[in-house]
């Protein structure tokens, strides 16, 4: 697996769930990542009853994920802003 850079847009907070959508540098093609704090045997589960087919899955002995978050040094990037609730854009 070859390494990306993603200019983020937008973090959605779900609770048990967020989600990182944005650009991956280079290629401009959409990304999205979902990082989810349940049980993984509720993913499981669900992926079963979804009836979605088996997928691959690889070991991952002495490996470490990095999310690291970088502001642009230029003064172009957008920085993380309030939540939309608390500027009112949500019911």
């Amino acid at each position: 697996m070859e390494p990306i850079k993603v200019r983020l847009r937008r973090v959605v907070d779900f609770g048990s769930i967020t989600s990182f959508l944005g650009k991956e540098i280079g290629s401009d093609k959409t990304v999205v990542v979902h990082v989810d704090y349940r049980d993984v045997s509720t993913l499981w589960d669900a992926w079963k009853v979804s009836g979605f087919p088996q997928p691959l899955e690889f070991e991952a002995q002495q490996v470490t994920l990095n999310l690291e978050f970088h502001c642009d040094d230029d003064g172009e990037g957008e920085r993380l802003s309030a939540p939309a609730q608390l500027r009112g854009q949500r019911a």
